[in-house]
């Protein structure tokens, strides 16, 4: 078991006894000038992060049930549409996108948990990183209609570690001004 104990943006790192203190800063007399609790597999959360604890949840309830790929979109499309975890969370509040990732892996995620990512660290990270005004300005849109992107690999031998490797290419179309 491992504590963190956050006081005056300081973090301590270490071992915890059941007596409380790491044995090395007890051995001191050293007492925490704030509260240290210990850590479990499910963090405790306060105030806005709490309220978005139990919203969340409440929204991805249906996620364990939601078997087939129609049933786990519909899901993702109304969580989307919520605006409970913007888009622009990975980059405006990372402990909130985190967090949403963490409370997924409490429910079991079956082909949610790939949906999930996709929809939120592929397509909506990859525009956060990558696009430009004009993308960016398309994401608040595209979320408040709970609509769902996608993520293409379009490289000649790409692939991800679970074995799928593509052979798409895009080629443009200068006259129709498209792929």
């Amino acid at each position: 078991r491992t504590f963190t104990m956050r006081c005056r943006k300081t973090s301590v790192h270490g071992g915890i006894r059941p007596g409380g203190l790491p044995s090395a800063l007890e051995a001191h007399g050293w007492q925490p000038p704030c509260l240290i609790r210990g850590l479990s597999t499910r963090p405790v959360y306060e105030g806005a992060l709490q309220e978005f604890e139990t919203q969340f949840l409440a929204t991805v309830a249906d996620v364990p049930s939601a078997t087939d790929p129609a049933q786990s979109s519909a899901v993702l499309r109304r969580l989307v549409k919520s605006n409970l975890l913007s888009f622009t969370d990975m980059q405006d509040n990372p402990e909130k996108f985190f967090m949403a990732h963490r409370l997924l892996a409490t429910i079991g995620l079956n082909g949610f948990g790939i949906r999930f990512t996709v929809q939120f660290n592929l397509f909506a990270g990859s525009i956060l990183g990558l696009g430009g005004a004009e993308h960016l300005a398309m994401l608040p849109q595209i979320q408040s209609k709970g609509e769902l992107g996608c993520f293409l690999l379009t490289e000649t031998q790409a692939g991800v570690l679970s074995g799928l490797i593509v052979e798409t290419t895009a080629d443009w179309d200068a006259a129709s001004h498209e792929f």
